[in-house]
């Protein structure tokens, strides 16, 4: 056990130190306190903000989808205008299409020309 003055001495010195303590963690617990304000001021801003460029946003697109089905129409319009139906043939099988023909005599044919002369009467040079 200390004597009486020490005892108080030391516990004075020990309030004093909480005292300090006390402040610093008020001040602390303050400025927090300050900071969440503003920053749940300026999250409800954003949110406001947010939204509104939200419906800005729908609006242009709207806008745009309008636009677009207008052009769409207009085109429809003129190309039947323009351009004719397709006129859709019957589709042909792998069995009822003819084989691809080339030029000149065909394969399996014989050849039509002049026929060679019997007698040759006379043999010009023509160099």
């Amino acid at each position: 056990m200390l004597p009486v003055p020490v005892e108080l001495a030391e516990l004075r010195q020990e309030a004093r130190f909480l005292g300090q303590r006390i402040s610093i963690v008020e001040r602390s617990w303050q400025a927090q306190k300050y900071r969440r304000e503003v920053l749940e001021e300026e999250n409800i801003r954003l949110k406001r903000e947010n939204e509104q460029l939200k419906d800005r946003l729908r609006k242009e697109h709207q806008r745009l989808e309008e636009e677009l089905n207008k052009v769409k129409r207009e085109r429809d319009t003129y190309k039947d205008m323009v351009f004719k139906a397709k006129k859709h043939l019957p589709s042909q099988t792998e069995d009822d299409r003819q084989p691809k023909r080339y030029r000149g005599g065909q394969i399996g044919h014989w050849g039509k020309s002049r026929p060679k002369p019997d007698h040759i009467d006379q043999t010009v040079a023509a160099y």
